[in-house]
Parts: C-alpha cells; sequence; structure tokens
C-alpha cells in the first residue's frame, strides 16, 4: 500500500484578501510560515520516504519548513503539482469562491479537466516509482480538490470542498484502488494562536 498526504501550502498575503492567485509566484506570509512548522510538527510523528512539492514559492518553502523538521533536505519538484493556471493576463484581482474554482471568463484558463489529468498523472508517476512508499505532496487547494473529486468518484465535489491552508488530506492507493481516509485535516494547526 502506497500512502499519499496531500499539504495544502501556507497563507500568503493573496489567501488572506481572497485574491485568486493560479500560477503567480507568491511567497508565504508570516502566518503561512507558522502554519508549516505546525504541519512539520506534526507529521514527524511518523516516517516519510519521500517529499514532493510544486515548484511556485508558496508550495516549495511549506515543503521545505517540513522537510526541516523530518529530517529530509530533499524537496522533489514536479511540475504536474503546480496551481491551476487562469491566464498569463489574471491580476491581482478579488473573486467570489465560486468564480475563483470554476475559473473567470479569460480564455486561457486551464480547464478543470486538464487540472484533474495533471494532477492524476503525478500521482501515477509518483506510485509507480514509489510503490508501498509513504510520501507528502506540497501543493495548491484547486489540485487537491482535483484529485479528492476524481479519486472519490465526484462524492467530494470539486467546486463545494473548501480546503484550508496548510490542511492535510490522506489518501491510499493498494492494488489499483484509491481510498482517502480524510481531507481537509486541520487539527494540527490548533496552536497557531499561542504559536
Amino acid at each position: 500500500m502506497t500512502t499519499i498526504c496531500l499539504v495544502r501550502h501556507g497563507e500568503t498575503n493573496w489567501n488572506r484578501l481572497g485574491i485568486m492567485q493560479g500560477q503567480k509566484d507568491i511567497s508565504l506570509n508570516e502566518k503561512g510560515i507558522k502554519q508549516a512548522c505546525l504541519c512539520g510538527d506534526f507529521l514527524k510523528r511518523e516516517h516519510w520516504d519521500i517529499i514532493v512539492s510544486s515548484p511556485l514559492k508558496r508550495a516549495k518553502k511549506t515543503a521545505e519548513i517540513i522537510g526541516a523538521y523530518i529530517g529530509m533536505d530533499k524537496v522533489l519538484e514536479m511540475d504536474e503539482f503546480k496551481e491551476r493556471f487562469y491566464g498569463e493576463d489574471v491580476k491581482a484581482m478579488k473573486t467570489s469562491r465560486k468564480t475563483a474554482l470554476l475559473g473567470p471568463d479569460i480564455k486561457e484558463t486551464e480547464s478543470i479537466q486538464m487540472l484533474t489529468d495533471r494532477s492524476l498523472l503525478g500521482l501515477t508517476i509518483l506510485v509507480n516509482k514509489n510503490p508501498g512508499k509513504k510520501i507528502l505532496v506540497v501543493s495548491h487547494g484547486d489540485v487537491i480538490r482535483a484529485i479528492l473529486s476524481a479519486v472519490s468518484n465526484r462524492e467530494i465535489s470539486y467546486d463545494k470542498v473548501k480546503l484550508e491552508n496548510a490542511s492535510l488530506n490522506l489518501l491510499y492507493y493498494n492494488t489499483n484502488k484509491w481510498n482517502i481516509d480524510g481531507y481537509n485535516l486541520i487539527s494540527h494547526l490548533e496552536k497557531l494562536e499561542y504559536y
């Protein structure tokens, strides 16, 4: 059995303001760094074999912080786990959550199906190369929503599930079948107000 823990990156200032980021390369803010530390402190209770990240700064920094806690200094970057592409001309615009999820009226927006195919390809590569391993994947809200929706046969709806920054989402792969053991898990972040 292969274990995948999908971790949403820590908070950025754009997350805090409700601004759609897509593939804009935005850094973690102070709260996001603290969230990543709490993830690392929680995840160090178990052994992990590999840590993988989207190459975008907010995910990579989250992965590096977690890696320091779990004793892993090498983070593998995979483009398959980059956030959804909303077009080159996306500005720092505030949107409603529904608009952000379903995509603004921008011609170049990556479709949900394309995002899902790309994200599942990343998982397939990881599972095929690392059977039976425990893998941490630090990625983005839309990517994780697409994966959860696909492997649950749409029981977890892409456009309805909300994922908190630094949430954990647990998947198991065994004999060609995916199982979800929990999603949007945030109990490890309860200490944040005292941090």
